[in-house]
């Protein structure tokens, strides 16, 4: 089993708990955050706490860190551990730029060390009842949608959700990576891409995609503007509507409902990814980095 450490006690860090406690690959044995009194600090009240990732790393010699601070920083930290010898998992977005990646990606192969971005949603329970019951050959369409209530509802996201870098970069890589679970990404065209901006950050507050990938017609729409959450993906599977509902991970087909929500959502993705955690997937990584800056780029 493999140490690991703790980087950012954010709001979603809850979820990590479960997943790291529970799993059979990777052992917590520390955490870190800057701030003394960061959201989640008391859920981790067992492990030693540090304001300085690296004093952690030298007290605790990980062999992995898990960083989960907002993208802006994950360059950086990410930087820091490598060159201090630990193996990284960062989630997503991986970074802001693809100079930034494959440098991570070529200081992690000199220094002989992991670096992987934790797609969460790819592990999402429905995503694997799906595979374990159905043929993804079968797929003509995808329509993926998300909704999250991070807006104050005049046009704007909120101030604590504009670290998360839009609507895009944070929710946009989500529905990739599902998408990818589903379709192998040989050939990927983007057809259209529009946004709304936040009328004070000028960040997208809500997006809609076309793609062509695989010859598959692939639909992204990605709203922060209603204040509600919602999590779905609909496909056209052998002529026939499927709903994998990722919210509630269920999956609504023919009349048959496959009810695959055994956690809660968040600590199922967490859960599912550690426990069986095989190494990293660079190339799958790279492609979804890649994609995800040239929407960026188009929006």
């Amino acid at each position: 089993m493999k140490t690991i450490v703790l980087i950012g006690l954010g709001v979603i860090s809850e979820h990590y708990l479960y997943a790291l406690e529970n799993n059979q690959n990777f052992s917590l044995v520390a955490v870190a955050d800057l701030n003394e009194n960061c959201a989640s600090k008391n859920l981790y009240a067992k492990y030693p706490f540090f304001t300085d990732y690296k004093q952690m790393i030298a007290s605790k010699r990980p062999d992995f860190v898990l960083i989960a601070t907002p993208p802006k920083t994950h360059y950086a930290i990410a930087k820091d551990c490598l060159n201090l010898g630990v193996s990284v998992i960062s989630e997503k977005p991986a970074v802001l730029n693809m100079e930034d990646y494959d440098a991570l990606i070529d200081l992690a192969s000199e220094k002989n060390l992991t670096y992987e971005v934790m797609y969460h949603w790819q592990h999402g329970s429905e995503m694997l009842a799906f595979e374990q019951n159905y043929s993804a050959q079968k797929i003509t369409e995808i329509s993926v949608f998300i909704s999250d209530d991070y807006s104050d509802g005049n046009g704007s996201i909120i101030e604590s959700r504009r670290v998360l870098a839009g609507a895009w970069f944070d929710s946009g890589i989500n529905a990739l990576s599902i998408i990818k679970r589903l379709l192998p990404f040989n050939q990927v065209e983007v057809v259209k891409a529009q946004k709304i901006d936040c009328k004070e950050s000028g960040l997208p507050i809500f997006c809609i995609v076309d793609f062509i990938i695989d010859g598959v017609k692939v639909k992204i729409t990605i709203d922060w503007q209603h204040r509600q959450k919602e999590k779905y993906t609909e496909l056209l599977y052998d002529g026939a509507k499927m709903l994998l509902h990722n919210g509630e991970q269920r999956i609504y087909y023919q009349g048959r409902i496959i009810n695959a929500d055994y956690m809660p959502r968040l600590n199922a993705h967490y859960y599912n990814y550690f426990n069986s955690y095989k190494g990293a997937t660079a190339k799958d990584n790279r492609i979804l980095q890649q994609l995800l800056l040239s929407v960026d780029e188009k929006l």
